[in-house]
Order: structure tokens, then C-alpha cells, then sequence
């Protein structure tokens, strides 16, 4: 709660601490836990029920206390590096990212599942529904399931472009529709590097990402956290960002697939209110599956401004909003590009802001 958290750790030479404050983080005292090398990840379901988990080979195991660390119960079957508990009695662990487990009974028992990946961070906003995310060698998973984490299906997210990298390493929930993921890298040329924040409203059918405020130069974030719709925060090792408006204006937004029926050809409409002031809205249509589509906006001269659409979609009509309160008066193009096999269709149309 606001006054009540935990924190955990340790040297790695044996000397290990979880701790606990009771005045929103003002104050830290040591609460009592098992002896082992290091604490690697724990969970907190509650100010009672605390999981905790060691990799180690002779001292590791998950251990669980039900009254605030008074007592442990230890279960050295397995020994993972990451824990995550949905509740009292279903949960997740891993081992270097590539041993997945899971529980159905609190942490006593633990099954694993094949056919996939561990995680870095994960996150279920009901009993079936989850996403979690890892790297292993170099390459990024992102996945998400639908059954209970039996099973796991990749999460498609916007590269190319500006996108250096498409990595997530921190998942925040809100519910089953509005996902955060941090992680990504953009690249604006010179040595300049920006942490990327991916964001979706349907439930991971589609994601899109921002940059947020390119004059803060932070590189990929390591963490994310939102408690509402406006209200988050994302961290990495030398700094953070705070949003209190949902992410600000350079945040690709407005994302709608309005039809599912497959069309009988690829097509760009004409924006929607045009002219427009200070926001239109932008209609195509995809005539095959996975397609890849890109959709951006440029000025007068031809200077890209704003990547809206930059992933895979399967076949159907969508329509996709663009903001122009930061752009001054004038005319502006949108461009369609469409990859489909080797298939390419691309299209430009013009559209006018008045202030």
C-alpha cells in the first residue's frame, strides 16, 4: 500500500537482506529470512506473503512465508532467478530465462511447461491472461497467453524506421486491453539514442510506441510503471520519466481497426475532417494478412514528421488519428506503404491544418 513495501537483495558472498518500510520508504528495517547467497527476485502478495527465490545450486529454492517472515517454508526442488505470484496459489518462475514453471498450489509444487521461454518480467491481469517478456543469446521474446500460461503466442511490435531495437524487459498492465512494455531503443543518427515506450489498447493485437520527449536523452528503460491511464513512470539505470497525460504528443495514438472484412485491394482514403484543426483522422484498408504496413507523415518539403503506422496487420480497414497541435498552419502528406510478399503498394495524399 502507500506506507507498506519491501526490498530484497544481497552481496553474493552470503550476506543477504530483505527489507521493510512502513513509512512509504523513509525508513527501512531488516526483516528476518532464510541464510543464501543472494536474493534474485521476490514476490509480495500481501504484508503477510512474501515469496523469495535463489538461483543458486547448493543454497536455492523458493521460499514463502505466510506471517511477514516470522516463519519460511522451503522448496529447493527447483531454483529459479524470477518469481512472479498472481496470487496466493498461481504463479510463474524461471531460471535464466529458459525454464518456465509454474504453480497451482502456492509455490509447494511446480510444473514445468515446454515449448517456451522464461521471463524477465511478467504480468496476468485475470487467471489466463498474461504477458511476459525475455531475452536469451541476444534476441527478445515478447509473448503473450490466453490459457493459463499453457501456451504462448509472440506479441508483434513496431520496428524499422527510427527503431534501433524492439526489446522489452518491463511489462505495466492496466487491464486486458491497455498494455505498457518498455525496453525498445530509437536511433536519431549521431550517437543519439532513445528509450522507447510500446503501448497497446487492444489487447496486443496491435502495438504502437512512443518516444517520449526526444530532448530527454535516456536510452532504452529497464522499467515501467502505470497506475492509470495518465498516471506512469519508466526508469533505466541513470534516470527516469513521469507522465500525468498518458505519454505526451509524440505518442502514436488513435489506432482503430473498424473492419474486418477483407477488402479486395489495399487503398488510402482521404483524411477525416480535412481541412482540420487540430486533429484528422486517417482511413486504409489491408487486403492480405500480414501485411506490413508503414504510414507517415510529412511536411511541405518532404521532412518526415511522424511515423503513425510502422508494424504487421492482418487484413481489414483501420483508421488511425494524427494530432497536429504542435505544427503550424499548411499543408501536410500522409504516405501509405503496404509490403505484402513481393507485393508493394504505396500511395501519398494531401491534407491541410488551419489554425
Amino acid at each position: 500500500n502507500i506506507n507498506t513495501g519491501y526490498a530484497c537483495g544481497g552481496s553474493g558472498g552470503g550476506t543477504t537482506y530483505l527489507s521493510k518500510t512502513t513509512n512509504a520508504g523513509l525508513n527501512w528495517f531488516l526483516v528476518n529470512s532464510p541464510s543464501a547467497e543472494k536474493w534474485d527476485d521476490m514476490s509480495v502478495l500481501n504484508n503477510d506473503t512474501i515469496w523469495l527465490v535463489e538461483s543458486e545450486n547448493l543454497t536455492g529454492g523458493v521460499f514463502k512465508t505466510t506471517n511477514g517472515g516470522t516463519n519460511w517454508i522451503v522448496n529447493n526442488t527447483i531454483k529459479p532467478d524470477k518469481i512472479y505470484m498472481y496470487n496466493s496459489r498461481i504463479g510463474f518462475s524461471s531460471r535464466g530465462n529458459t525454464f518456465l514453471y509454474k504453480t497451482t498450489n502456492g509455490g509447494l509444487n511446480w510444473n514445468i511447461i515446454t515449448g517456451t521461454t522464461g521471463f524477465t518480467d511478467m504480468k496476468l491481469v485475470d487467471t489466463l491472461t498474461g504477458w511476459k517478456c525475455s531475452n536469451i543469446n541476444g534476441t527478445p521474446y515478447f509473448d503473450k497467453t490466453t490459457n493459463g500460461g499453457l501456451n504462448w503466442f509472440n506479441q508483434v511490435l513496431p520496428t524499422g524506421g527510427i527503431i534501433l531495437s524492439a526489446a522489452v524487459s518491463s511489462i505495466s498492465i492496466l487491464n486486458s486491453d491497455t498494455v505498457w512494455a518498455a525496453g525498445g531503443e530509437a536511433f536519431y543518427g549521431a550517437g543519439q539514442f532513445r528509450g522507447i515506450l510500446f503501448r497497446t489498447t487492444n489487447g496486443g493485437n496491435n502495438w504502437l510506441f512512443n518516444v517520449p520527449d526526444t530532448t530527454i536523452h535516456l536510452a532504452a528503460y529497464s522499467h515501467v510503471q502505470f497506475i492509470n491511464k495518465r498516471i506512469g513512470w519508466a526508469y533505466n539505470s541513470n534516470g527516469g520519466i513521469h507522465t500525468t497525460n498518458g505519454g505526451d504528443t509524440t505518442f502514436i495514438t488513435g489506432l482503430q481497426q473498424i473492419s474486418s472484412e477483407v477488402p479486395k485491394e489495399f487503398m488510402l482514403f482521404q483524411n477525416y475532417p480535412n481541412p482540420f484543426n487540430p486533429t484528422t483522422n486517417i482511413k486504409y484498408q489491408i487486403s492480405k494478412n500480414n501485411s506490413y504496413v508503414n504510414l507517415e507523415v510529412y511536411d511541405i518539403v518532404g521532412r518526415s514528421l511522424k511515423m503513425l503506422i510502422n508494424q504487421k496487420q492482418n487484413a481489414g480497414i483501420y483508421k488511425v488519428d494524427f494530432d497536429g497541435s504542435k505544427y503550424a498552419s499548411g499543408v501536410f502528406f500522409y504516405k501509405l506503404t503496404v509490403t505484402s510478399g513481393k507485393e508493394v503498394f504505396a500511395e501519398t495524399k494531401k491534407m491541410l491544418l488551419i489554425k
